[in-house]
């Protein structure tokens, strides 16, 4: 099984690695989406709202509309990107188990 988060613990200067795992497996039945009267594979197409174009994956790029203006990031920027979150977990303190409900 996959873990769903790695990082690690803080305490301190301390650093502990984990790994977190679902506590349950994953029991989604995938269903495929199928034409009713003869069961043909229904696939969907990538199409541009503005002229009805079909597009292929290269002429297709990520945006964002900032005051109705549209701009546009190339891969390369995204990954280049800083998270706003840590892969550490810092313990500011412990309770007794009895506080747990």
């Amino acid at each position: 099984m996959r873990s769903i988060w790695s990082g690690s613990l803080k305490f301190g200067t301390i650093f502990i690695p984990i790994r977190l795992y679902a506590a349950s497996e994953n029991l989604h039945i995938g269903f495929h989406l199928v034409h009713k009267t003869d069961c043909g594979r229904v696939h969907y197409k990538k199409v541009c709202a503005k002229d009805g174009k079909e597009l292929e994956a290269h002429e297709i790029a990520k945006a964002i509309n900032i005051a109705g203006e549209c701009i546009q990031f190339t891969d390369e920027e995204i990954k280049n990107l800083h998270t706003f979150s840590t892969r550490t977990m810092e313990i500011m303190g412990f309770c007794h188990p009895n506080e747990i409900p």
